[in-house]
């Protein structure tokens, strides 16, 4: 059975609600209470093996933080763009590799944005993730 874009988005989730203290939600949201990760699905190639095999779906993990100064910002979000450690986001994602059985690998690719955003009129620090899944 191939995973739904739901179902891998929601075993992305369970995988990174192991890092204490981080929320996580499926969409951006008027009201947040930092620091959450916010799931995204971007897109899915059907065709990546012969006879429906494999799919390739992508998601933006955007991690928010508190932006009481742009240095703390940069040092509260650091923890979770790390490449391990308790607080990686990366490290929770890619110790399981099926995500419970769900999908049949996970790959982060990095981090490509790190950025002042507004949510409700208030500024909050966010960098956002990129990972692959086949499915």
């Amino acid at each position: 059975m191939t995973a739904t874009l739901s179902e891998a988005a929601t075993a992305l989730g369970t995988a990174i609600s192991t890092i204490s203290g981080l929320r996580v939600i499926a969409h951006p949201t008027d009201q947040i209470n930092p620091p959450v990760a916010v799931i995204e699905p971007n897109s899915v190639d059907y065709h990546k093996a012969f006879a429906n095999g494999l799919s390739q779906m992508t998601f933006t993990i955007t991690v928010i933080v508190s932006r009481a100064a742009d240095r703390l910002a940069l040092l509260n979000v650091d923890p979770y763009i790390a490449t391990e450690g308790a607080s990686s986001i990366r490290q929770a994602v890619e110790d399981d590799q099926t995500l419970g059985g769900v999908v049949q690998a996970v790959k982060m690719t990095g981090a490509t944005s790190f950025v002042t955003i507004s949510i409700a009129e208030a500024s909050y620090f966010a960098a956002q993730t990129e990972v692959i899944v086949y499915a």
